[in-house]
């Protein structure tokens, strides 16, 4: 009845938990594994908006053009990773020095076939910078190129892909430092890319919101997998950090740049 307390098992507790975790997480800086800079935002918020109206039909009015998602699959060329497996027991093909004991009973199937099949497999994320001076045009801009690139790279074997977008200090929203928004994962609808357009704007702690996504990749990678993160921006990282010491400038930019070093020796 109602105002009754509920009782959860330990699984239905967790699948709650994960829910919950899926829709908002706060991170702290100092906990993250990325190098920190000067005039940190203190933490980072990851969101997953729902969908609304005005976003779907801010997808819908930004549709790329049929023509060139055609262009665009044939340009996209990701490292192909070998996978290799044996057929055995055969009668003939390369000899299989673990079955040639058969050969003293005349059982001639001591033979295998190696097969390789070459295919991409990566490890995709798309960034956006939805800061306030990303708005309108560039905005539109940037939809249309995460809707390319889904389109391109969601059925193509091999290739994970997702896309994030990054703001700050969005106070009317309740949020200060860092947000990424969690915009779009493999299996969900393509409308969810609106977003982009509708989602609050405000400053932009791009070394941080790359190191999350970073981070990100590393902990879903798989072997020998490769992980690649493009950033769609429009110019230079501005948020106020602890304190409000503004992060800017040329410290910011070093930030960004040891971030990037972080990544590519991981």
């Amino acid at each position: 009845k109602s105002g009754s307390p509920v009782c959860l098992t330990s699984d239905q507790l967790e699948l709650v938990d994960r829910l919950v975790q899926s829709f908002y997480t706060e991170h702290e800086v100092g906990k993250l594994r990325f190098p920190s800079g000067s005039g940190n935002p203190d933490k980072i918020v990851s969101l997953r908006l729902p969908e609304s109206d005005s976003s779907i039909a801010a997808y819908n009015s930004a549709k790329p053009d049929p023509g060139f998602l055609q262009r665009m699959r044939s340009a996209f060329f990701f490292r192909p990773s070998a996978m290799e497996w044996s057929t055995r027991n055969l009668r003939q093909g390369t000899v299989d020095d673990d079955e040639l004991w058969r050969a003293g009973s005349g059982d001639t199937k001591f033979f295998e076939q190696r097969v390789i099949e070459s295919a991409p497999d990566t490890n995709v994320t798309l960034l956006i910078d939805v800061s306030g001076s990303m708005n309108g045009s560039k905005t539109r801009s940037a939809m249309a190129a995460a809707q390319t690139m889904c389109a391109v790279l969601r059925d193509t074997r091999g290739v994970r892909v997702r896309v994030r977008a990054h703001t700050a200090d969005v106070r009317d929203c309740g949020y200060t430092g860092a947000i990424v928004h969690k915009i779009w994962d493999h299996g969900d609808p393509m409308s969810r890319l609106g977003i982009i357009s509708t989602c609050e704007r405000g400053n932009n702690f791009d070394g941080y919101a790359i190191g999350w996504c970073v981070d990100e990749l590393m902990s879903t990678s798989h072997p020998n997998e490769q992980n690649v993160i493009f950033v769609l921006a429009d110019g230079a990282p501005n948020g106020n950090g602890v304190g409000r010491v503004n992060y800017g400038g040329d410290l910011a930019f070093d930030h960004v740049r040891s971030v990037v070093e972080y990544a590519q020796r991981n």
